[in-house]
């Protein structure tokens, strides 16, 4: 079972000990000695009565395959009082042997007239010759929270290497932890302001409140088109975006065949891109303050033939109507190669359908404008200046 190939020889002669049930006071002992140096030990009688004595109460909770060093009640942080005490030294004894080990701090370097250069170079080499292995493979420049740094580690618990899954736990509860910590030290300084997560981060930038509010969401707003295409230019972008569109319609269908009765909408008829791109429209327009706007839970709705039509966006008064249509629920022309992610509906079906409510909007008297998620930096101005030009109309006329 042991995988032994990388394993130092005090371990491997500990392994034998245990496989020969070869362990009472005077091979302990023995063993304690010849590798005191490796193992920090203070070889004395009461050390391996102890140690002898917490080996076998773990003997018969821990299988035998399993048993290692950590199981003679030996602390594993070397900086802690425990670890020394541990292993047989005295109170008086550690402080010395602490103080040594912090010896490489970089701030005792500075304290040392090591300059801020020097001190990252020699901390550097320390941690890489601390992380180094036997493996010639090994890449010292992968720390904690990899994948790879476990696989080439030994689980001291169990005595062979980390499995998949225990390195899956290991690295969530880690992950878990920092973000935790993280957390944390913006509770407790709520003005933080060097991440732009942080509402904070914009104000500091000189932005209104109502900006910094847009600004952050846009800043958390990651499953947009206009991301990707920021992040990878337009082709690129497109590419992934489709890619993950597809991923979330393939996801999508696989649940619902688990769980045909699951309600898989929120409740909501918008999507949060079309209030981001909105709320940047209030935002810009001051005038529009005087004016009931129709959006987010308030839609406007036309009703005919005992039907309801909701519209993303709507200012009554000036007779205007915006849809705003992601790519994943809208196909741009009746004959595109798309389909729905929530049925098997085509193009032309769904085509059809918003061309309906268009004909329907401009029955009523409205004028409706529609944009979708990938022309919002090229159609924004265009809509600003549409409604602009309705609010001066309506003061002329008034």
């Amino acid at each position: 079972m042991y995988k032994s190939d990388n394993l130092k020889q005090y371990t491997k002669d500990l392994r034998n000990l245990i496989k020969n049930d070869d362990i009472n006071f005077m091979s302990l002992k023995k063993y304690f000695t010849k590798y005191a140096e490796e193992l920090h030990l203070k070889v004395t009688d009461d050390l391996v009565n102890k140690s002898l004595f917490n080996f076998e109460k773990n003997k018969l909770i821990t299988q035998i395959n399993y048993l290692n060093i950590l199981h003679f009640g030996f602390s594993t942080k070397k900086k802690s009082l425990d670890f020394w005490i541990s292993r047989g030294w005295r109170p008086d004894e550690v402080e010395e042997k602490i103080k040594s080990l912090s010896s490489f701090s970089y701030s005792y370097l500075l304290n040392k007239g090591y300059s801020k250069e020097e001190a990252k170079e020699i901390i550097s080499n320390r941690v890489k010759s601390n992380h180094a292995t036997k493996n010639p493979n090994f890449d010292t420049r992968v720390y904690g929270r990899s994948v790879d740094y476990y696989k080439k580690r030994v689980n001291k618990k169990t005595g062979v290497f980390y499995t998949e899954d225990e390195i899956h736990d290991i690295i969530v509860r880690l992950q878990s932890n920092a973000s935790k910590i993280r957390w944390k030290k913006h509770k407790e300084n709520p003005t933080y302001k060097s991440l732009n997560t942080r509402i904070e981060y914009y104000i500091e930038k000189g932005l209104s409140i109502k900006e910094a509010e847009i600004a952050l969401k846009e800043r958390q707003a990651t499953n947009k088109v206009s991301y990707y295409i920021s992040k990878f230019g337009k082709e690129k972008g497109l590419i992934k975006y489709n890619e993950r569109l597809k991923n979330y319609s393939n996801k999508i269908k696989e649940d619902w065949k688990k769980n045909p009765y699951k309600r898989w909408n929120s409740g909501k008829r918008y999507s949060n891109s079309s209030i981001l791109f909105f709320d940047s429209i209030l935002n810009e327009l001051k005038d529009l303050k005087n004016f009931v706007v129709y959006y987010k839970n308030n839609e406007f709705f036309i009703v005919n033939d005992s039907s309801i039509f909701f519209y993303d966006f709507c200012i009554k008064e000036l007779k205007l109507i915006i849809e705003y249509n992601g790519l994943a629920f809208h196909p741009k022309t009746e004959n595109q190669n798309w389909k729905s992610i929530w049925g098997n509906f085509s193009a032309a079906e769904i085509y059809k359908k918003d061309m309906y409510k268009k004909d329907l909007a401009e029955s009523k008297g409205f004028t409706l404008l529609t944009i979708f998620e990938d022309e919002e930096t090229e159609k924004k101005q265009t809509i600003i200046n549409e409604i602009s030009k309705r609010i001066r109309e309506r003061h002329d006329n008034s």
